[in-house]
């Protein structure tokens, strides 16, 4: 539970030390380079950007080859449980020279797409003549000699099938009666040969418009239309041999992959590097970087920047009161998947508190209660934890794995408390929710006054904190005051009233104290106040949503069973039954979890952070080695 501290880092150093020490800081990974936004010292930033816009040219480059080459390679795709190779220092400078290589394979990988492009090209063009041709494979003419005669017109012509039986009638009734030789049907409707006399032409074009005849024409194409689609058939098979030989030649080249990816993360780190070094400002000669490091790690930073140069100048100094540090989280290894779900609302102030440690318990809790059956919670701690060991995810998905680890133990405890298993009831350690709903009721609105009474709790501790212990009293201790009474009332009427009657008076006197005006503004400011007590009421029903889901989990995995049970009749009907008990429970788990998780956030975003939180904290982003495919293992003594 602790926000680590920052320092503003001021370095100056010689332009000569300065790629070695952007190394180092980016091995090191703890220092955050401010940026210069004031105008006058614009003229002053450093940095070469068009090697920074080359680098990150290469990068997208590299990263386009690598999916092409991924989605082409014949080798068997990774095992789920695969972890991703490590490179250390050795290996980033063997990628390094093998730059010129790398992106050799690039530039191939690039011409291979080109052709296949045109490849593709081509072929939509040969398939579509070759779907042009098929009506009229059995025309038996070179397609050279359908023409114009000096007293005839002759033409190929496709007529709608529902049309054709009136087009030939109106051929017939012209002065000249047209001639007509049908050649096939299908789906483009009736593919003819049609003759008339030249005298006829006009009455010919009327009859074609009146029955949506179209007039289809073969351009440069002079063999007879079986022969021509002999001829489109033979650079089809020539296209796919060529589609072949690109394909296998894409194959060898995918071997190269892995060197490829350890290239394209260097490449990455260099582009960040460059990046980083466009935000100091330098003279001919040296440079000056300003940033925030933790503090923990101050002296570290000072001995290894003096291993590398004597050429230096180091200050840490403290923010400024408008000055804004970032924010970095630190917890021990229970809390710290938890910083994933504060990170989802909004990191808090640098100058804040962090709440990931008291939250946690609060999350797990109700996690549990929300998906409350035992059986549910072994499988789901089991995956968790084989995913966690095997896959080792990163990041936020890294976390949620570890949530649900901690979420599927709470499901246990709550799921044994109530006496579910696989949709099982047995006997609970406490009491069945469906056989005892109120006391389930009561269980979940004890549970959620507690966790508003924690939040309260911590706003008061903040107001101590800060040195205001009188705020702490009006605008803490009279509501826990006035919210405890009134649920006291429902055991003790006597005790309850005094405690609610001595809140309500003291939210009353002090909840207009900071108003500008007469006491009587002050007063109606503290009745205003007390309509709060709507909100705070409203609060704690909102965790009735911890009854409705832990009923719904039971209700939904009972249904399941009982539907199981009823086809379990017959050998067939056995298999039909364990299909449903595995696909049914897999479901009921997966939605119940997901639900269990987002009302879980949902009662810590509102409920609790709306008691104390102090958001819209920016996360510390340092310069560092930001892999995507290898993890790079870099000895921060080396620059």
């Amino acid at each position: 539970m602790a926000i680590v501290e920052m320092k503003k880092i001021t370095l100056v150093g010689m332009n000569q030390d300065r790629h070695r020490l952007l190394r180092l800081l980016q091995r090191m990974g703890c220092v955050q380079i401010i940026h210069h936004q004031e105008e006058e010292l614009q003229k002053y930033l450093g940095g070469d950007r068009d090697h920074w816009e080359e680098a990150q040219r290469r990068v997208i480059r590299l990263d386009w080859t690598i999916d092409q080459l991924d989605r082409c390679a014949k080798a068997a795709k990774g095992s789920l449980f695969n972890t991703r190779p490590v490179a250390d220092d050795e290996a980033v400078i063997s990628a390094r020279a093998y730059r010129r290589e790398g992106m050799g394979i690039v530039e191939r990988v690039e011409q291979i797409e080109r052709t296949r492009g045109e490849l593709r090209a081509q072929r939509a063009r040969l398939e579509a003549s070759l779907k042009a041709l098929f009506p009229w494979k059995e025309l038996g003419i070179p397609l050279e000699r359908v023409g114009d005669t000096k007293s005839a017109r002759i033409e190929l012509i496709q007529v709608p099938e529902k049309e054709f039986g009136e087009f030939c009638s109106q051929l017939d009734q012209m002065e000249v009666p047209g001639a007509l030789e049908e050649i096939s049907r299908g789906l483009d409707g009736v593919s003819a040969v049609v003759a008339c006399h030249l005298s006829q032409e006009a009455a010919f074009e009327e009859i074609l418009r009146e029955r949506g005849a179209n007039k289809v024409h073969f351009k440069d194409l002079k063999y007879p239309p079986d022969m021509e689609m002999d001829r489109v058939n033979d650079q089809l098979a020539r296209l796919d041999e060529v589609e072949k030989q690109l394909q296998s030649e894409m194959e060898k080249l995918a071997k190269s992959r892995d060197e490829l990816k350890l290239l394209r993360d260097v490449e990455a780190m260099e582009m960040d590097r460059m990046q980083a070094s466009g935000e100091f400002l330098g003279t001919q000669s040296a440079f000056l970087m300003s940033g925030w490091v933790p503090v923990d790690v101050m002296e570290t930073l000072e001995q290894k920047i003096s291993k590398i140069t004597r050429h230096f100048a180091l200050e840490f100094s403290d923010p400024l009161p408008e000055e804004k540090p970032p924010t970095l989280l630190h917890n021990n290894r229970f809390a710290r998947p938890f910083e994933s779900i504060v990170e989802l609302y909004s990191l808090p102030d640098s100058r804040g508190l962090d709440p990931t440690f008291i939250m946690a318990p609060f999350f797990i809790c109700f996690f549990g209660m929300m998906v409350s059956d035992a059986g549910y919670g072994i499988v789901m701690a089991i995956v968790a934890m084989l995913a966690t060991w095997k896959i080792k995810p990163r990041g936020m998905v890294g976390q949620i794995a570890r949530i649900l680890i901690y979420g599927g133990i709470g499901t246990v405890f709550w799921g044994a408390m109530y006496g579910g298993w696989f949709g099982v009831e047995v006997e609970p350690l406490m009491f069945s929710p469906m056989g005892q709903p109120m006391q389930m009721m009561i269980l979940c609105l004890g549970v959620g006054v507690v966790h508003i009474f924690v939040g309260m709790g911590v706003a008061a501790y903040m107001n101590f904190k800060r040195g205001k212990p009188l705020d702490a009293l009006f605008d803490q201790g009279f509501w826990l005051l006035l919210i405890g009474g009134l649920i006291l009332m429902l055991l003790s009427p006597n005790v309850g009233g005094v405690l609610a009657i001595v809140g309500a008076v003291g939210i009353l006197l002090t909840a207009g104290r900071a108003k500008q005006g007469n006491i009587f503004s002050k007063l109606v400011s503290g009745l205003g106040a007390l309509y709060n007590v709507t909100s705070y009421l409203s609060d704690i029903l909102s965790y009735i949503r911890l009854f409705g889901m832990g009923l719904a989990t039971g209700v939904i995995g009972l249904v399941i069973n009982t539907v199981a049970g009823m086809v379990m009749t017959s050998p067939l009907g056995y298999v039909a039954g364990i299909a449903i008990l595995v696909g049914g429970h897999t479901f009921n788990l997966a939605i119940n979890a997901l639900g269990a998780y987002v009302h879980a956030c949902r009662l810590q975003y509102i409920e609790f952070f709306g008691k104390f939180y102090e958001g819209e904290g920016e996360a510390f982003a340092p310069l560092k080695a930001a892999p995507r495919y290898v993890d790079v293992d870099l000895d921060a003594d080396k620059a």
